[in-house]
């Protein structure tokens, strides 16, 4: 979920049946434009969605279950509390969820790469349709369904802001849920609990991995300026790919762009012109 929406109860409702019709819309725009094929109606392009936004959360979260159960070290007190099953895995906050994979940083990004696989192939199977035409329109819904989850935060934002009021008090159930997460970021056990003893460990604690990261976030923090002047892109993005660009992501992608405008600019000045041409 993304951060700005996640403090209230019914935002998060709000936001999600406002994004089904923009998905069922993307859905079919996308499919025309690269096969005839496709859901057909809009009931089916309904279902289809509901198909795949199911199946890319329970992979999801499922398999970042079992990479978090894997990833437990109690020598160092990383370890779930006794009768910590998955029901109870399943009602955690994703934000507390993707920090607490975070104990080996580049394992919490395995669960996306294998939700977007199961998307991916659900798409195909549900269409009957070549795997690489699904998977491009699978992934250029992805790619816009991303862009209108950060448009449809960033007003939902505007919103909560307005929501304080004229004499800035927070509303009464604004203020109860941050009481509520603060009592349970408090607590010694469950999630939080371990979210917490991972935070305190040090710098030469833990998997190769976390240390090898930690010694990359102090030359990282140098470009912390940068990421400032970008924060208002990317604090409306999910949480991996906030992660992913002010890791370092942005050093790859701005390159990467500028790269692939020059490539479209040279293709553009080769191909002949009609007078050329005679």
């Amino acid at each position: 979920m993304i951060q700005s929406i996640e403090h209230t109860t019914l935002l998060p409702i709000l936001f999600w049946l406002l994004m089904l019709p923009i998905a069922v819309f993307i859905l079919m725009r996308t499919t025309a434009f690269w096969t005839e094929e496709g859901p057909g109606t809009i009931l089916a392009a309904v279902k289809t969605v509901f198909a795949i936004w199911l199946t890319v959360f329970f992979v999801y979260d499922l398999s970042g279950y079992g990479f978090a159960r894997l990833m437990q070290d109690p020598r160092l007190g990383i370890a779930f509390p006794p009768n910590y099953t998955y029901l109870t895995w399943l009602r955690e906050p994703m934000g507390l969820k993707w920090h607490v994979l975070g104990y080996v940083p580049l394992i919490r990004y395995l669960p996306v790469l294998f939700a977007l696989c199961a998307g991916g192939t659900v798409q195909v199977l549900l269409w009957k349709i070549h795997f690489r035409v699904g998977m491009l329109v699978f992934l250029s819904q992805l790619f816009l369904n991303i862009f209108a989850m950060a448009m449809l935060s960033l007003v939902f934002s505007f919103f909560v802001g307005v929501e304080k009021g004229v004499d800035g008090k927070v509303p009464r159930r604004v203020a109860a849920a941050n009481r509520r997460a603060a009592a349970a970021a408090a607590a010694p056990d469950g999630l939080p609990g371990l979210q917490q003893k991972i935070e305190k460990l040090g710098a030469d604690e833990g998997p190769i991995l976390r240390r090898l990261l930690l010694r990359w976030k102090v030359v990282n923090d140098r470009l912390q300026p940068a990421y400032d002047l970008l924060d208002p892109v990317t604090s409306h993005l999910p949480l991996p790919v906030q992660d992913c660009l002010n890791g370092g992501g942005w050093l790859l992608l701005v390159p990467s762009l500028i790269a692939l405008a020059r490539f479209r600019l040279r293709g553009r000045r080769s191909i002949p012109t009609e007078e050329e041409l005679r």
